[in-house]
Formats: structure tokens, C-alpha cells, sequence
């Protein structure tokens, strides 16, 4: 199933010419509009995905008749036409493009710590919040072996316990 949802669908990730996107039609009306949006009308009178549970059972039958569809063009045209006719719909980042987001740098998720080299490198932050404490990354990663001595030690005193 991978990241399909269990009782919905489509409810996952998609490929597209280019590269993956996600589309969330978690219902009757929102499953039309993904029918007309792919030029696809014949599946929503297909026993097969009349509902919502119908189309959860035969996930694995409808997702290589849409993804057939989508390769013919790129996940940001797929994205646009689902946005404008209203169907939840999301592009699947990198590392470097979820770094770049805006709205995850107006979060302030993006933090800035250093390698063991002395390289300053942009990463995530602690994905936790609260309105009297901000958290912050106390330190960078370890260089190689940097922590062996702890481990090996804390792995001696499991297998003692």
C-alpha cells in the first residue's frame, strides 16, 4: 500500500512525466472532479470506483489507469489543474526544496548548524514549538567516531542489564 491511504482514494503520491506529486480525493465530489480533470469521465461510472470504499478496494486497479494519464505531463501541470478545480493537491519536495520553502522558512523550521569539518550547513530544526520556548539545535553532528566510546558503553551496560 505504501503511502496510500487505507479507506481513501486517490489518497497518495502519483507520478507524473517529471517527477511525484500527491492528490487527497477523499470523496464523491472531489473524485469527479479528479474524473474530469484527467479527461477520465468513464471511471466514475466504473463499478469498480462508484465509491469512495469502492475505490479503497480496488486501489491497486485505479492507481495504474491515472498514473497511464499523468505521465503524459509534469507533476506542476497536474498540480495546477487540480488546484483550480479544487482538489487538495501538493508537490512531493527534495531536501533542498523543503529547505527552500517559504513557508517553512516564515515557520522557522530552518536552522543553521555546523559540521564536524567547520562547514555551516542549513537543516531542519526540532519540529516542536511552544508559545514560551524555542527550541534550537544544541549541537551539530558528530565527526566520524565521535560518540563510539558512549554507545559502546551504553550497549555494554544493556548487555550487563
Amino acid at each position: 500500500m505504501g503511502a496510500a491511504h487505507p479507506r481513501n482514494s486517490p489518497y497518495e503520491a502519483y507520478a507524473a512525466r517529471d517527477t511525484h506529486f500527491v492528490i487527497a480525493a477523499g470523496n464523491d465530489r472531489l473524485w469527479a472532479q479528479v474524473c474530469a480533470v484527467t479527461g477520465m469521465e468513464e471511471l466514475k461510472d466504473d463499478p469498480r470506483f462508484l465509491t469512495t470504499s469502492d475505490r479503497a478496494a480496488n486501489q491497486e486497479e485505479l492507481k495504474p489507469l491515472l498514473e497511464q494519464r499523468f505521465v503524459e505531463d509534469t507533476a506542476e501541470e497536474w498540480l495546477a489543474r487540480f488546484s483550480a478545480a479544487g482538489v487538495p493537491c501538493a508537490p512531493i519536495n527534495t531536501y533542498p526544496e523543503a529547505l527552500a520553502d517559504p513557508q517553512v522558512e516564515a515557520q522557522g523550521w530552518v536552522q543553521r548548524t555546523a559540521l564536524p569539518s567547520g562547514v555551516e550547513i542549513s537543516t531542519f530544526g526540532p519540529p516542536v514549538s511552544m508559545s514560551d520556548r524555542e527550541f534550537t539545535i544544541r549541537s551539530g553532528p558528530p565527526g566520524l567516531d565521535g560518540d563510539r566510546d558512549a554507545i559502546l558503553a551504553e550497549l555494554a551496560a544493556e548487555k550487563v542489564a
